[in-house]
């Protein structure tokens, strides 16, 4: 019993084609998609480095006359600065502090010229090193009354050791 196969072949040549070009468009959107998501990490990745140089940079070149005239609780932006690559960060110095001994946060954002890379926040912290308040020097003899606790050393003759 043979049964007549004629236009068997054409509608599954057919049916195969359409199967293959769905296998290579989704291979091709998949391949595309997998581009995009590297160069964006890429991009991310020279945006981090962009806001690390540029906290590194405010560091090394901590600028005093701007932020020593701050009050607690102001900041001062410095700007949106270049860098060779094209990566570009902006710093922004907050006081923190009440008023007491000067403390900063430094907030810097970096970011590459392609629009859709977004921006990376890095921030940092600055503090001023304490001025004693009450400290002696003398280059002889002392007499002080009334103390309950003194604690001395002389430089000339090694490190402190708090238990000498």
């Amino acid at each position: 019993m043979i049964k007549n196969r004629a236009g068997f072949v054409l509608p599954t040549v057919i049916f195969a084609i359409t199967i293959m070009s769905v296998v290579v468009i989704v291979a091709l959107t998949t391949a595309a998609d997998e581009r995009r998501a590297s160069r964006a990490t890429r991009e991310a990745t020279l945006a981090m480095y962009a806001a690390d140089a540029g906290l590194r940079a405010t560091y090394g070149a901590w600028p005093t006359a701007t932020v020593k005239n701050l009050a607690p609780g102001d900041s001062a932006d410095l700007g949106w600065k270049t860098l060779p690559n094209r990566a570009a960060y902006r710093a922004v110095v907050h006081r923190m502090d009440n008023g007491g001994l000067k403390q900063y946060t430094v907030v810097v954002q970096g970011r590459r010229t392609d629009p859709f890379a977004g921006v990376i926040t890095v921030v940092g912290g600055v503090g001023e090193a304490p001025n004693f308040k009450y400290a002696v020097a003398t280059s002889g003899n002392i007499s002080l009354s009334s103390v309950s606790t003194l604690d001395a050393y002389d430089s000339d003759k090694g490190t402190y050791a708090g238990t000498a």
